[in-house]
Formats: C-alpha cells, sequence, structure tokens
C-alpha cells in the first residue's frame, strides 16, 4: 500500500513559512471565523493553537473550511471512532504531522489503546481491527493512493456502511488529505504539550 517516506511524523519538513499570528493581532474577521468553534475547541486565554491562528491570517477561508470541519467532526453520519480512524491513517499516509498529534490525543479520549494507535501506522493489513475497521483502513489507503476505489471495496462499503457514512468517509479522507497538503506546506507544528503519534 502507500509508504510514508518521512520518518519524523512530529514535525514538518521545512520551516514555518506561515507563522502563527499572534491572537493580539487577529482581525475582528478573524476572531468572528474562528469563534464558530465551540468553547472547547478554541484555546484557552493565553494560549494558542497553532493551526488556528496560522487560519486567522485567512479569515474567509478560516470560515469555511471550520464550517466544513464542523459538519465532520459533529453531524458526519460517522461515529467517533470511525471519524478518528479514518482520520489518523490518512494522517499517517500523508505524513500530516499536526493532525496526527491533535487526532492522536483525541483518539485516546474517546477510547483507543496504545496498542490500537501504533497498529494504525500498520494499516489495514494488521491483525486485531474488526472486518469494519479493516474495511475502512483500506478505502483510506485506496483513496490516497488512487484517489478512488475500487469496484470490490466500494461493494464491501456499501455493503457494510449505508449510502450516506460512505459518502461521509470518502469526504472525511479527502479533508484531512487537504489539510495535511496545506499544513505541511504551511510548516504549522504541533504544540508542545501533545503527545507524539504513535505513543513511545
Amino acid at each position: 500500500m502507500v509508504a510514508v517516506s518521512r520518518t519524523d511524523q512530529r514535525r514538518p519538513a521545512h520551516a514555518a513559512r506561515l507563522t502563527p499570528l499572534d491572537r493580539a493581532d487577529w482581525s475582528e474577521a478573524a476572531v468572528a471565523a474562528i469563534g464558530i468553534l465551540p468553547p472547547h475547541m478554541q484555546p484557552p486565554p493565553g494560549e494558542s493553537i497553532n493551526s488556528l491562528s496560522v487560519l486567522a491570517r485567512h479569515p474567509k477561508l478560516a470560515r469555511a473550511y471550520l464550517e466544513f470541519s464542523l459538519y465532520l467532526r459533529f453531524d458526519a453520519s460517522l461515529d467517533d471512532r470511525t471519524r478518528e480512524l479514518l482520520i489518523l491513517r490518512t494522517a499517517w499516509i500523508r505524513g500530516g504531522g499536526y493532525e496526527l498529534a491533535r487526532h492522536g490525543r483525541i483518539a485516546r479520549r474517546i477510547g483507543f489503546t496504545d496498542d490500537e494507535l501504533h497498529r494504525i501506522t500498520a494499516g489495514s493489513t494488521a491483525d486485531g481491527w474488526t472486518p469494519a475497521e479493516a474495511l475502512l483502513l483500506l478505502a483510506v489507503e485506496e483513496l490516497c493512493a488512487d484517489y478512488t476505489l475500487t469496484d470490490a471495496t466500494w461493494a464491501e462499503l456499501i455493503a457494510t456502511f449505508d449510502e450516506q457514512q460512505v459518502m461521509d468517509v470518502v469526504m472525511t479522507v479527502g479533508a484531512y488529505d487537504m489539510l495535511a497538503m496545506a499544513f505541511n506546506t504551511f510548516g504549522i507544528e504541533p504544540e508542545d504539550d501533545l503527545p507524539p503519534f504513535p505513543p513511545e
């Protein structure tokens, strides 16, 4: 399947091209755009979240992307475990260190074990996944490799999940594929308090 060439998943391949914007320098439009996030997803007073502080440089883009991101997080037809499995496998394949660190922590909070987080790096062929989980991981691998699914994988997905769930699977992988590309290009680094992925 898809190999990851960079071994350091935590750091971008180059120095930051867009540095996080200091909270005091956010425009009113940026404050309003980031403000659509629920309180628990916003940085506490005096702290920052690097991805949001970079997106604050482009408020219209920030609002548009965050609205879609909120759909994927809270309104999509996928349960939390399925969503995080898709995000983490996509981020691992694409070398998305920022999302690996942030969503690795989310995954732990919803019950992923360290063993499962390590197995995400091995993918669909690793022992221990349920058939449905292995299928989801295979779907990520095919989408990242070829930007489509084989007929066989599509048929299995449609037999296992409903049509809207399958659509959400594809769109979730696509969204986090794009996010890894953007954050790697911008050079966004994880905050120091985020744990490494996979766990040490």
